[in-house]
């Protein structure tokens, strides 16, 4: 999140990604995504445009995993 907010950095590591915080502002959010090793993928780094005057937006990025990798390292 943009520095102004308290809290501006924001780790999930547990289901459900989503989070929500009040504030006004227009600026670019950038979000890096650590991978567990197993995964075998690059750390994956997108941005997203925050602008509270416009609609309601959201993002959607599909990143494909190897399922055979996937399944054999669920708990």
């Amino acid at each position: 999140m943009h520095p102004t907010f308290r809290n501006n950095l924001i780790v999930m590591k547990n289901p459900p990604y989503l989070f929500a915080r009040i504030g006004w502002g227009v600026f670019l959010i950038p979000i890096k995504i650590y991978w567990k090793d197993y995964l075998q993928l690059e750390q994956s780094e997108f941005s997203h445009f925050l602008s509270f005057s416009q609609e309601m937006k959201s993002d959607v990025k599909i990143i494909k995993i190897d399922r055979k990798i996937a399944d054999q390292n669920i708990l």
